[in-house]
């Protein structure tokens, strides 16, 4: 249940009662009733007033901009690197150290009279991965995606199979069948190249193209492989190309007189939709061939899901059950940015003329590239939020409905990530949202994926001798900044973000869908204690550093709170020093007020030092090009409930500070080329907001 601060204002009282209530046309409230900040005054004099550092994200450029620094010298006494103090900013790709742009930042830092908060030595991204990976790879399992062509076993015809060139030279003719002398006794395709026509040896003039059911991806890695057998030894070509013969690439490769498995290796150009046998010779021979595929190679499992993130259409997915009682018609729709990141999403909205509470009665079907394979365990994925909590259902089935299964899960106002585990039949090839409950709220699903699961613990795992090649990686890196920055820097984030969303636990590679070329999974290879690890070897360095944990989303998923918090349990117990907790709190809507004071309790109630540690409000969920009024009223009102019920509810002793990240809106790290969300208390001209005047007034307040 969301629980609120109750307001004197009445203009705060109705953010009370629309935070509770649906977030669809919703009123704003009338002109915001903080007062304006007095001129003289500073967050930093209020905050030092009350024991609390206040402090501000600060990045390279910023040393540049005059207007800038001028209001991080006046409004704040400490700052955190947003990069500069991580892995990948400083450590080279033959793992040295790079510390000359670091340096420049401490030392500007301390000329303007601005602490310093280290941020952050143990992350998964931010990595070198590439130094970090060639000292010990993280252990990879391949995976091979669908099938792209149209008819690979020719079983029962030629569909999708073309002979080209049918007569180089002349005369030849048509040169390709479908004979009962597949590999296994079924049907297979026969090519003869003996047309007396073609006296040039070049591959190309015996050909036949193959399609395939979708365009190869751009720089995949693509394998080929089929069955081949011919009635003279040879060397013969494959090529990937478009069916005009465009962006082709060749392989050569050795046929026989016995069936030989064949495989090649491409990567791709992104316009390829066919491949083609090039089967001349100097031999002018006949071929079979059968049991041809075309797969993508993946380092982990794809996602089956034809159309996971509906950013351009919604191709794969149908809603079912159109109208049961009547009525209801079109219910589902794309909507622009209606996802869970501003893109486009999945929205399913209500229908007044059902009655029953049966789940199916608002059932949107999502379709599959491929079947899901018997008795293997999949793991399915997806964000939801409702309009207004409730609780619905989940089926894996055969398009028509066949061989369901079924799990329901809750949903909640804010978005959050739900994960479900099946066991398949072996004939599935689609999948259900089943929406229909008492509440008969609106949905909105987001980034929806199908794999094939592979837990924590499978295989043997990283060897002892990888183990401590990389305890070695991290004990060289936390001692070598640590101490280059012992009389700089009295506090550090040593471990960021170590929990997965959704329903939490430990974040690896296999729960989390970072990507990227600095991405580095420390837990892959020493498992949980990974953190163990980090903290012992920062105490090590600093004995009198405050060492901190932190982590985002705490306010708005209690489960991955709760991992959190038994994490930090289990690594005190182990031995660990940490001193602290972060809450990041980069909110995504400013009327969902969500499990705000709950966390801070929870926060509290573990006796360690509690900071906000990122703190932003996006003004706009999905974000715009301007900031109305009205947004501006609703942000200012979730920064002072925030701060308030942190200074509130968190005990004196265990505030440390609150950091806000960054300085004017034009800056924010949530900006895209034309999508912003108006986050910080300064506009574009540096300019105060009322999110100022609210942080000042709650500052002023206690």
């Amino acid at each position: 249940m969301k629980q609120y601060i109750i307001y004197a204002s009445a203009i705060l009282l109705s953010l009370f009662v629309l935070a509770s209530c649906d977030d669809q046309d919703v009123t704003a409230p009338g002109k915001y009733s903080v007062a304006e900040a007095p001129a003289s005054g500073t967050l930093k004099a209020l905050a030092q007033n009350l024991g609390l550092k206040i402090g501000t994200a600060f990045s390279q450029g910023d040393m540049s901009n005059a207007e800038r620094v001028a209001i991080m010298k006046s409004e704040f006494d400490n700052v955190a690197f947003g990069y500069h103090m991580k892995h990948g900013a400083i450590v080279q790709n033959d793992g040295s150290f790079n510390w000359t742009t670091t340096d420049a930042m401490v030392a500007f830092a301390k000329q303007n009279g601005l602490d310093i908060f280290g941020h952050t030595l143990v992350w998964h991204q931010n990595q070198n991965a590439t130094w970090l990976n060639s000292v010990v790879a993280p252990p990879v399992t391949e995976f091979l995606g669908p099938n792209l062509v149209v008819n690979p076993t020719l079983d029962e015809d030629l569909t999708g199979w073309e002979q080209l060139n049918p007569n180089p030279g002349g005369g030849c003719g048509p040169r390709i069948e479908l004979v009962n002398e597949g590999r296994n006794g079924t049907k297979g395709l026969y090519v003869d190249g003996t047309c007396e026509a073609i006296t040039a040896h070049d591959y190309w003039r015996v050909q036949v193209r193959a399609m395939l059911r979708d365009k190869m991806v751009a720089g995949g890695k693509f394998r080929i492989e089929f069955y081949i057998k011919t009635a003279v030894a040879g060397t013969v070509q494959l090529e990937t190309r478009e069916a005009s013969g465009g962006d082709a690439q060749y392989q050569t490769f050795p046929a026989t007189t016995e069936w030989s498995k064949v495989t090649l290796e491409f990567t791709t150009k992104g316009s390829e939709d066919a491949i083609a046998f090039d089967l001349n010779n100097e031999n002018h021979t006949v071929y079979w061939i059968d049991d041809v595929s075309v797969r993508q190679v993946f380092d982990g499992p794809p996602n089956l899901v034809i159309n996971p993130t509906f950013d351009e259409d919604l191709t794969g997915w149908e809603q079912l059950n159109p109208n049961p009682g009547g009525g209801c018609g079109v219910i589902h729709e794309r909507v622009t940015t209606g996802g869970r990141n501003g893109t486009g999403g999945l929205q399913v909205g209500t229908c007044a003329a059902i009655t029953a509470d049966d789940y199916w009665r608002v059932q949107i079907r999502g379709d599959l590239s491929d079947k899901m394979q018997a008795n293997i365990d999949y793991v399915i994925e997806f964000w939801i939020k409702a309009s207004t909590a409730t609780t619905v259902q989940f089926e894996t089935r055969e398009r028509s409905g066949g061989d369901a299964q079924y799990q329901t899960f809750p949903v909640t106002t804010d978005w959050s990530k739900v994960t479900l585990i099946f066991k398949a039949k072996g004939t599935e090839d689609a999948f259900c949202f089943d929406l229909n409950s008492a509440e008969k709220a609106t949905f909105h699903i987001d980034d929806v994926s199908v794999k094939v699961y592979i837990p924590d613990e499978s295989g043997d795992g990283p060897s002892d001798e990888d183990k401590a090649k990389i305890r070695n990686e991290m004990k060289t890196w936390i001692e070598a900044i640590v101490d280059r920055y012992k009389n700089d820097v009295d506090a550090w984030d040593v471990v960021n973000e170590p929990m997965a969303d959704g329903n939490s636990g430990l974040r690896t590679s296999r729960n989390s869908d970072a990507s990227g070329s600095d991405i580095f999974f420390w837990s892959d290879i020493l498992g949980r204690d990974y953190a163990l690890n980090a903290f012992q070897y920062a105490e090590a360095a600093d004995p009198d550093a405050l060492l901190f944990i932190n982590d985002y989303n705490l306010e708005s998923n209690p489960a991955k709170l709760d991992s959190l918090l038994l994490y930090v349990k289990e690594l005190q117990g182990k031995g660990a020093k940490i001193d602290g907790i972060g809450t990041q709190m980069h909110i995504a809507d400013p009327k969902s007020y969500g499990p705000i004071r709950e966390m801070f309790e929870k926060l509290a109630a573990t006796g360690l030092l509690v900071k906000i540690s990122e703190l932003d409000v996006r003004a706009t969920p999905a974000g715009g090009t301007e900031l109305s009024p009205i947004n501006a009223e609703f942000q200012a009102a979730m920064y002072e409930y925030i701060i308030k019920t942190y200074l509130e509810v968190v005990p004196k002793e265990q505030q440390y500070g609150i950091t806000i990240w960054g300085i004017d809106d034009a800056s924010s790290w949530l900006n895209s080329s034309d999508r912003k969300y108006f986050p910080l208390l300064w506009d574009d001209n540096f300019k105060r907001k009322l999110s100022y005047n609210a942080v000042y007034n709650a500052l002023n307040s206690h």
